[in-house]
Parts: C-alpha cells; structure tokens; sequence
C-alpha cells in the first residue's frame, strides 16, 4: 500500500510513501514511538498483513538516554536530525505512530540523510504564546 488515511492522526492525515505520486517520488516524515523515544523517520512502506498494519520507517538513531522529537521542536521550533544506518530501518505497529512531520532537506548538508523538521502548525500558537510569555519585551496577559 502506498496511500493510507489514518483516522486517529489529527484531520485524518493521509501519509504516502511511493516511488510515483503524480510521476515524482513522495516519502511522508512521521514521528515513532520507538521504545522510550519518540523519534522522527521516514516513512518507507505500509503493509497490511493478516489484518495487522505495519509501517516500515527510516528512522534517526535511537540513544539510550530518552528523547521526545516533538518536545525539541515545542522548544525550537524546528529540529534536525539524520536518519541512521541501516540499523535504524524499523518495521513499528501502526499505534506507535504518534504524528505527521514538515519535513525539508537540510541543504548545507547530505539531502538524502539530513533533515530540517518544523513544529507542526497545529502547534504554532502554542508556540508563540510561550515565546511571548518569556519574553521579556512584550508584556502577555491571560
């Protein structure tokens, strides 16, 4: 399969992963749970078997001390990272997806392995209320 519609992803995301969407190639980027990690990935394949959906991602490397992606972005908005080696291709369950990515190459680096990953705009306002909060410029009221 190569076009999904999630319906507990926030707006019922479609991902895609396929070699030819309207002749270009098109990976979506989704965080994972990945153990005590939530990690950011490339989504490379969605398989169904025996009624099971499974999702194979390229994901960054996994540390042992445990990391949020999406708690980096809350705090700078935007996140690199690279995908691993070889080692860090993942088949997951589908629950342990937790979020669609914007995701663009990381130009001044390897476009094929690093990438720049930006809040997602759900989250903006979030974002910029805590932004604002703690600056020490702009005075906000509640």
């Amino acid at each position: 399969m190569t076009n999904v519609q999630f319906s507990d992803i926030p707006g019922h995301t479609i991902l895609r992963c396929t070699d030819c969407y309207k002749g270009k190639p098109w990976y979506d980027f989704v965080t994972v749970k990945v153990g005590r990690n939530e990690v950011a990935g490339k989504l490379l394949s969605i398989v169904k078997t025996s009624g099971k959906t499974w999702l194979l991602i390229h994901t960054e490397a996994v540390t042992n001390t445990p990391s949020q992606a999406s708690d980096k972005m809350m705090n700078d908005f935007v996140y690199k990272f690279s995908l691993g080696d070889f080692k860090c291709i993942r088949r997951v369950d589908v629950s342990c997806l937790k979020a669609p990515l914007i995701v663009f190459p990381d130009y001044g680096r390897n476009i094929k392995r690093d990438f720049i990953a930006v809040l997602p705009k759900r989250k903006w306002a979030m974002f910029f209320k805590k932004e604002l909060r703690n600056s020490t410029c702009w005075p906000v009221n509640d």
